[in-house]
């Protein structure tokens, strides 16, 4: 990504915000290997129970 945005004030039309310095190179690593562990855990085909309504 070369143009992240920045400022909080492009969040809605973007759909996300950096705000740097916030993790620790420590967290960013925990929250990156739990991460991994839930994506690597993940059924190859989900399932969706979809009830009506009407």
């Amino acid at each position: 990504m070369n143009n992240l945005v920045e400022s909080a004030d492009e969040y809605s039309s973007a759909g996300y915000c950096v705000f740097r310095d916030v993790l620790t190179p420590d967290e960013i690593s925990n929250v990156r290997a739990n991460l991994d562990e839930l994506i690597r855990d993940m059924p190859e085909k989900m399932t969706v129970c979809k009830h009506g309504h009407g």
